[in-house]
């Protein structure tokens, strides 16, 4: 227990850090909704004149932003990207910061094992994993709301559905990008290293994923990102995930946290 408070402690700044970057994307985005539904034809205008490489960059292709829904899934797509590059230094810092930071000989004489320690780390950085998670759902339906007066609740079913839906799909992938990050900082020697690797893997899945935009011929690459697993543009207006891409998630998520336990206890640390 003491580990696990130690870890929380160290890493609030972080997570207080990154709530604040995604309270203002989602606000700010649901915000210029606001200003734009009055002129929802000028935006499918523009939309359809903007080139298919541009609008993959910026994950705009196939939605209909002239919708709350639409729009807001274009929002969350960056929220998702924000999750990924969190969850995945988060993992691989957690790990590898007692040798980082010359603090290994410190905790590891002390009378607890290595797995236990790891359970500690892996804990608090689920803790914060799942506290971002619901910080965005939370400013979401806050930020929707306002944007849909019309309702009773001030939200309409529809779009709370979506965003409930769009929640669980990026717990799902912060899941595989966290362990990814605990993975590495497992395997990896190097204990400044694994971060950026870990980050650097992030990136790499999700160029992969816009390439796939730009062209239906490298569609069979989509199970190589799990950007593609549970894409928002997918998951709003009532649809839902492949069941391949969720046996998928779960797959990865056991892999990389059987290899934390597996190779951490094995490695020789850097004291």
């Amino acid at each position: 227990m003491n580990i696990y408070l130690r870890e929380l402690k160290a890493n609030l700044k972080s997570f207080l850090f990154w709530c604040i970057g995604i309270i203002a994307i989602i606000a700010g985005g649901m915000g210029k909704y606001a200003g734009f539904s009055s002129s929802a034809q000028s935006i499918a205008s523009i939309m359809e004149k903007t080139p298919r490489a541009l609008l993959a960059i910026f994950g705009m292709n196939d939605v209909d932003m002239s919708t709350p829904a639409g729009f807001y899934a274009v929002i969350f797509l960056y929220v998702l990207i924000m999750s990924t590059v969190y969850s995945s230094m988060l993992g691989a810092g957690i790990i590898s910061k007692e040798e980082r930071d010359n603090t290994s000989e410190f905790l590891f004489t002390k009378p607890v094992t290595r797995a236990d320690v790891i359970t500690a780390k892996i804990l608090a950085a689920l803790t914060y994993t799942l506290l971002f998670n619901i910080a965005a759902i939370a400013v979401s339906f806050a930020a929707a709301s306002m944007v849909t007066p019309e309702s009773i609740t001030g939200i309409k079913y529809g779009l709370s559905r979506d965003i409930l839906m769009l929640g669980a799909g990026m717990l799902a992938v912060q899941l595989i990008y966290l362990f990814i990050g605990t993975g590495m900082a497992s395997v990896i020697k190097k204990p400044g290293a694994s971060t950026g690797i870990a980050a650097g893997v992030m990136l790499a899945t999700y160029f992969v994923s816009m390439v796939i935009d730009l062209t239906d011929e490298l569609d069979f690459l989509k199970y190589l990102t799990p950007f593609k697993y549970f894409e928002p543009k997918k998951l709003i207006n009532g649809g839902n995930p492949e069941p391949i891409f969720i046996g998928t998630s779960l797959a990865l998520i056991v892999l990389f946290l059987f290899a934390t336990y597996i190779f951490f206890p094995k490695r020789d640390l850097n004291i």
